[in-house]
Order: C-alpha cells, then sequence, then structure tokens
C-alpha cells in the first residue's frame, strides 16, 4: 500500500525543516520536496555550480549560488514548489492526493526571529527590529510573492494570505489540508504533528521529534519548549516596536489563524527599561 502524500508550506522560521525531518524520519509518509526538475536542468545547474565555484568565493560565491536556486526553483509544477513559497492551487494537487500542512507563527515572534536569521534578505544586515521593520523586503523569485514588498510584515501576510486562499480552492478540489502552529509544534511536536496528519485522515504512530535544535543554535528542545511556553520573546519588544508591528497587520488575517493583536502600553518605553540593543541581534538587552 501506498504511503499518502504530504506537502508543507512554511514561512521562514516557523519550524519547517523540523517538521520535514520527523516525517521523513516516521517512514510513514511520502514528502513532495522542491527538485532541481527535469535532467536537463540538473545539467544546468551542475554546469552553472561549477562555474561560479571557479570564480566566486565568500559572500559572492553565496549570492550567486542563491541566484541559481532562485532562478532553477521558482520554474516548478506547484505540488513541488519551495516549502517558503506563497503556494498556488493546481489540480496536480487533486490528482496525485495530496495532503497539505501549512505552519504558521505569532507574527511578532516571527519578525523577532527575522532579526536574528534574516534568511534571503537583500542588502545589509539591520541594525536591529525597528530598522529591519522600516526596510522594504526584496523577495526571491520562488516565493511567489510581488518582487518588492513594503516591508519584512508584507512577507508575513503574502504568505498567510496565500495559505487561506489555497484551503478554500483545495477543500472545492477534495484537497486536505490543515494548519499546524508553531507554538503548538514546540510546546509539543508529537502530539501536534499527530493531530496535523490526523486532520488529513493519515493515522501515525512513528513520529519522533529533535531533541536539540535543527538550525546551527543546537538549543536543547526542552528548553526551546521552556522559552516559548512563557513567551520569552516578550521580552525582546518595547512600545515602538509593538506601535510598528500593529501598524503593518492585517488582525482580521491574522486572527484567522489564532494571532491577536498586542497593546503598546503593555510594554515599557526602551529609554526607561534600561535596555541597549545587541549589537549582533539588534534585540534589545538588559544593560
Amino acid at each position: 500500500m501506498s504511503r499518502p502524500l504530504v506537502k508543507v508550506f512554511g514561512e521562514r522560521n516557523t519550524g519547517t525543516r523540523a517538521l520535514l525531518q520527523m516525517l521523513r524520519r516516521s517512514g510513514e509518509v511520502t514528502l513532495r520536496m522542491a527538485g532541481a526538475g527535469p535532467e536537463v536542468e540538473q545539467r544546468r545547474r551542475e554546469d552553472l555550480e561549477a562555474r561560479i565555484s571557479g570564480q566566486f568565493t565568500g559572500a559572492w560565491r553565496k549570492l550567486y549560488m542563491d541566484a541559481l536556486r532562485d532562478n532553477l526553483r521558482h520554474r516548478t509544477d506547484p505540488l513541488v514548489a519551495w516549502k517558503h513559497a506563497a503556494p498556488e492551487w493546481h489540480e496536480s494537487f487533486a490528482d496525485e492526493r495530496a495532503n497539505v500542512i501549512f505552519m504558521v507563527r505569532n507574527p511578532y515572534s516571527w519578525v523577532l526571529s527575522m532579526v536574528r536569521r534574516p534568511y534571503h534578505i537583500a542588502g545589509r544586515r539591520p541594525a536591529g527590529l525597528e530598522e529591519l521593520l522600516a526596510r522594504p523586503w526584496l523577495t526571491q523569485r520562488r516565493d511567489n510573492t510581488d518582487i518588492l514588498l513594503s516591508d519584512v510584515m508584507a512577507l508575513w501576510h503574502a504568505k498567510l494570505d496565500a495559505y487561506r486562499c489555497f484551503c478554500g480552492q483545495a477543500k472545492a478540489g477534495g484537497v486536505n489540508t490543515t494548519i499546524l502552529n508553531f507554538e503548538a509544534f514546540v510546546a509539543d511536536p508529537v502530539a501536534s504533528t499527530r493531530a496535523a496528519l490526523l486532520k488529513c485522515g493519515i493515522p501515525s504512530e512513528n513520529l519522533h521529534p529533535a531533541r536539540r535544535n535543527t538550525k546551527d543554535s543546537g538549543q536543547h528542545l526542552s528548553d526551546i519548549q521552556d522559552y516559548y511556553a512563557r513567551e520569552g520573546w516578550r521580552a525582546d519588544l518595547n512600545d515602538r516596536s509593538v506601535e510598528m508591528i500593529n501598524a503593518r497587520m492585517d488582525w482580521t488575517l491574522a486572527a484567522e489563524f489564532g494571532y491577536s493583536r498586542l497593546s503598546p502600553e503593555d510594554f515599557a518605553p526602551l529609554a526607561e527599561t534600561g535596555l541597549k540593543l545587541n549589537a549582533a541581534t539588534g534585540i534589545a538587552k538588559s544593560a
């Protein structure tokens, strides 16, 4: 009997890597990932990779390699689109009986994560959260959004709006979809993933989470769970940053995914807290 097909979408820093690793290890589902495409595209990629490696080093090599991935991955069937893409409905999802999981994250927590890890940011790294919020955001072609967005929060909105639209079209097409909140996933990776799979009609018994952060920090899972259980990220906000985030938010859309507005009045002004911006992360820390 063939294993059910699962496709995962989620914006950067929403736990997609950890979820995919857990699903892959379980052996209970088939995952549809972004691929290199036809053989001719694979040969073209290998040729360009060799030429880039021979001509560039350091940051320039990274820039060209990322452009190569972007150039290849944006021209794909929607079913094998990049996991961070704004998905498009296509009959191939119904034809292959796909099940789609969307990972989403609290907008305040998410934008703080983008200060720490601003994946694919164009230009220099921002000095802090307020600078990131003030800057326009240049997307990758494989994001499948407008090329230039007003700010980083517009990226969050573009993805969640695409998930909402996709879910409506998928329902009409007989395709199972479900939302998996990052916060629930961190609190209990097994139970939340099992629940998401069951919403798609997929039973699972062989789910085992990574015990450490799947990214470079290597934090233990229990430490990550404690941090998000107490919403430790709130300490990295001040009244000004909350005001800036709120001004950029569509709270009707956010509410559909379980997120609500914070009040700037609940956060002390930066000047009165004895905090300073950490030069490495741009996040307010104790002086």
